[in-house]
């Protein structure tokens, strides 16, 4: 019944996603049939064709057509295999298809282990529950990184899908998920709640639209995501009364609109909470990582490490919330000073940590040794080739002044880079990101502390 959002939550409008009118010639690396009248084997078959004619592919936008379960099928073989591979398709929109299970598990099997595809939407189509295909879907999304998943209007997945999906998803790189209009009910809540209350959810917008939740089981997630969920930013519970045949079909409360009002009210000022507690965790670390870098890090001329040191026991001691997964970090190491070196650097390691924590107070203190340990390792500088230094990451450098930014390296989510500048900002945006993700800074971690 409502949709809470807080302000400058919502993306603005922008143009029909893969339409001709938003640049389809000038993006090489789409392919656009919508509604073309595609059929089963036969309209695979001219897919792939069109696929093999361009030298690279990321996106395919193909709604509307009838592939089926024996068209997917064929489709999902040719992406597999290693010619389907080397396109590195990163967007993939299969809506009104017609697919089913058997679809599906294609769509599974080309899902499982890959670090390339971002977005993929599956709105109506003909899936059913299977308790054992909800499991493995949850399994292949767990080693990808997925970052979007629509199954909006697929009716017949039910509370069913739910009961069998959310409890074995745990992957980190799922930020977004709609499940609109896929028939939930109360009995969907539970699952509802324990994903969104666990460490494992990760997602920051989360559309449950055109179900019959009922009031109380929104008020339940509304209060779930107050107390234990600092990542969601945008949620979205449009109508969802419960449906007649439901027992308490015409409970004076669940019909009642000032109710559904204060429990949007309520929500609009947890994702206002939410989305400041992440900005203020990004910035946080980034204004931390600097500082940290000038003081901790130290050439390897000048110091002598010992590995045994307190901060190697101290970061063991707090890794990355599972399972979140990023690249092995060495422990810092205490450096021995030499007469008239900065004082700061003459303080024992713990008190100079406790200082500099000082910098960004909004991070746990996870968080914060985590970067510590990064900013002191002399592996994570970037290669003095590459045009800006301010972000050390271990993904490939960023583009020198010189080079043309590709369509692959930019990964602009919004797809608007006009010319070199913006090509490199997109780019470092993107390498910014990832640092984030890597360091468990990308949300906020409610950490208990003890008060003087």
């Amino acid at each position: 019944m409502f949709a809470p959002q807080a302000s400058g939550l919502v993306k603005k409008p922008s143009r029909h996603r893969g339409s001709p009118s938003s640049g389809a010639s000038a993006d090489r690396g789409l392919v656009f049939k919508v509604d073309a009248g595609l059929c089963s084997v036969i309209g695979a078959r001219e897919i792939i064709k069109t696929i093999n004619s361009h030298q690279h592919v990321t996106r395919l936008i193909l709604g509307h057509n009838q592939l089926g379960d024996e068209g997917c099928i064929e489709l999902f073989t040719f992406l597999s295999s290693p010619e389907g591979h080397k396109h590195r398709i990163e967007e993939i929109s299969l809506n009104s298809n017609k697919i089913e299970n058997r679809g599906l598990e294609a769509i599974i099997e080309f899902l499982r282990g890959n670090l390339d595809l971002k977005e993929l939407f599956l709105q109506n189509n003909e899936f059913t529950c299977s308790p054992t295909l909800s499991q493995s879907f949850a399994e292949a999304l767990n080693t990808s990184r997925l970052s979007t998943l629509t199954l909006t209007t697929n009716r017949q997945l039910s509370d069913a899908f739910v009961s069998h999906f959310l409890p074995y998803l745990h992957t980190p790189h799922l930020k977004e998920l709609h499940l609109s209009v896929i028939a939930l009910t109360p009995s969907s809540a539970p699952h509802l709640i324990a994903y969104i209350s666990s460490p494992r959810c990760r997602v920051t917008t989360l559309k449950c639209n055109g179900n019959a939740l009922g009031l109380r089981s929104v008020q339940d997630i509304v209060t779930a995501i107050d107390k234990y969920n600092y990542t969601l930013c945008k949620v979205e519970l449009y109508s969802n009364q419960l449906s007649d045949v439901h027992p308490n079909a015409h409970d004076e409360e669940d019909s009642n609109p000032a109710l559904w009002g204060e429990c949007g009210k309520l929500l609009v000022r947890i994702l206002y909470r939410n989305e400041d507690l992440k900005s203020s965790t990004e910035s946080g670390a980034l204004a931390l990582l600097v500082v940290s870098r000038t003081l901790l890090l130290k050439s390897s001329s000048s110091t002598n490490p010992n590995p045994k040191d307190v901060m190697e026991k101290v970061t063991n001691s707090c890794p990355l919330p599972t399972p979140m997964s990023s690249p092995v970090i060495p422990p810092i190491a205490r450096t021995t000073t030499v007469t008239g070196a900065f004082a700061f650097s003459r303080l024992p390691i713990e008190l100079q940590l406790t200082i500099l924590g000082l910098t960004a107070p909004v991070l746990s203190t996870a968080q914060q040794l985590r970067i510590f340990a990064y900013a002191s390792d002399l592996l994570t500088l970037p290669h003095l080739s590459t045009s800006n230094l301010n972000l050390p990451t271990s993904r490939p450098p960023l583009p020198s002044a010189s080079s043309t930014p590709s369509s692959k390296s930019e990964s602009c989510s919004q797809r608007n880079c006009v010319g070199h500048t913006s090509g490199v900002k997109c780019r470092n945006e993107m390498l910014r990101k990832q640092w984030l993700e890597s360091m468990g800074c990308d949300v906020f971690e409610f950490e208990c502390r003890d008060t003087i």
